[in-house]
């Protein structure tokens, strides 16, 4: 989903929360883990906050930023709530 602090990749509610969810994809899950840079991370909460502000039906007593990791052979590792929105 495109805004102007760039694109999220996924975005689902959970019950009471809204994930927003970054897709890396590597050559190993710990390249895939590393990729996840300080000033993306920025970018990724502003991109949610914003979103939140700007939609009404987003809004939700929770929210945090999730992220897919994957490599190449295929596996996937799930990491939940790496970054908090509050």
């Amino acid at each position: 989903m495109s805004h102007p602090f760039g694109e999220i990749d996924i975005v689902v509610a959970l019950s009471g929360t809204l994930v927003f969810v970054e897709v890396k994809l590597r050559k190993t899950l710990d390249a895939a883990a590393y990729a996840l840079q300080i000033s993306q991370q920025k970018r990724l909460l502003q991109a949610a906050e914003f979103l939140i502000q700007t939609r009404q039906e987003w809004q939700r007593d929770d929210h945090r930023v999730d992220v897919f990791l994957y490599d190449v052979k295929g596996e996937l590792d799930w990491r939940q709530d790496v970054l908090r929105l509050y």
